[in-house]
């Protein structure tokens, strides 16, 4: 468990796929610039960054920093969502499962991260539609599937400083 204050720093869930990258890169890496633009606007803002993509079980978090960083990155990751272990039901699924679905792994891990920290003021970056209320109010989706538009982009910078403002007191 992590010691920090996050009363003080909002935390920006991260996803990588569909967020920092789309369809049209050539390579997983070949992050998007004004993906990495955003985050360091993000990041000016003292935010602190929590890893939830699946990436975080396949390589080590500072492996996933250096290659953000290799990019322009000017933050750091501080801590990455644990699996979700819950209902067996929700281990596995399919992407064509997801709309029958009541609530995603991947909510049910920032939940939990949310709920163990306290976390009052937060932002999910993602391409995956969310379901829960408490986290689709504060998430901006992006696309993966989207060659021309796909990833995070300048035009959600408005949007993301908007979410951080609000803070959660009932969770």
């Amino acid at each position: 468990m992590i010691q920090c204050d996050f009363q003080h720093h909002p935390v920006v869930f991260l996803d990588i796929d569909g967020v920092l990258n789309h369809i049209g890169c050539k390579e997983e890496t070949d992050f998007l610039p004004e993906a990495i633009q955003v985050l360091n606007e993000l990041n000016k803002r003292n935010c602190w960054f929590v890893l939830h993509s699946s990436w975080r079980t396949a390589f080590p978090l500072r492996l996933i920093e250096q290659e953000l960083l290799k990019h322009g990155f000017q933050g750091f990751l501080l801590d990455k969502t644990v699996e979700y272990i819950g209902k067996p039901e929700l281990k596995s699924f399919t992407w064509n499962s997801l709309e029958e679905m009541e609530t995603h792994p991947i909510e049910e891990e920032i939940l939990q991260y949310i709920r163990l920290y306290d976390i009052k003021q937060f932002l999910i970056l993602d391409d995956l539609p969310f379901q829960t209320p408490l986290l689709s109010k504060h998430q901006v989706q992006t696309s993966y599937f989207d060659p021309q538009n796909g990833g995070l982009s300048i035009r959600h910078l408005e949007q993301c400083l908007k979410i951080l403002k609000k803070k959660e007191e009932n969770h």
